[in-house]
């Protein structure tokens, strides 16, 4: 496929209801499109550049698989970092101030929090399982 036609199927899908956040209740928007609804729009304008219909839905899986592990990658992980990070902050700020006999909380290391990720992220694409797994799962 020649560079044009690739910057014009971007700029095509940039402009989908798809991917934009909007509030119309039968017109798929980015919300829908990052919660694993896989949107006709975007197979029909991929299909519509000269594809099949089959190969146009399996580069629209691909895409969205793709931007879900971008999502994960710089956005989640790096989130989830800077929270534990300052939980870790407060912990350690608030053991000193306190003079209560509780326990300090065990210590979660960067390779825990991705492996909670991961195991939650299979769980959401799956059953649509809530963040709050992250916290209350403890089976790691």
């Amino acid at each position: 496929m020649p560079a044009n036609l690739v910057t014009e199927l971007h700029t095509e899908i940039l402009t989908l209801n798809s991917f934009k956040l909007h509030n119309y209740p039968h017109i798929p928007s980015l919300i829908s499109t990052l919660s694993g609804l896989v949107p006709i729009d975007l197979i029909s304008t991929i299909h519509n550049s000269s594809i099949s219909y089959r190969t146009a839905t399996t580069l629209s899986i691909k895409l969205l698989l793709h931007l879900n592990q971008q999502i994960y990658k710089q956005i989640w992980i790096p989130y989830c970092i800077s929270r534990s990070a300052q939980s870790q902050t407060t912990l350690s700020t608030n053991s000193t101030h306190s003079h209560s006999s509780n326990p300090p909380l065990p210590s979660i290391s960067i390779p825990q929090i991705i492996t909670k990720i991961d195991l939650w992220t299979i769980q959401w694409i799956k059953y649509h399982t809530p963040l709050t797994y992250i916290i209350t799962n403890t089976q790691i």
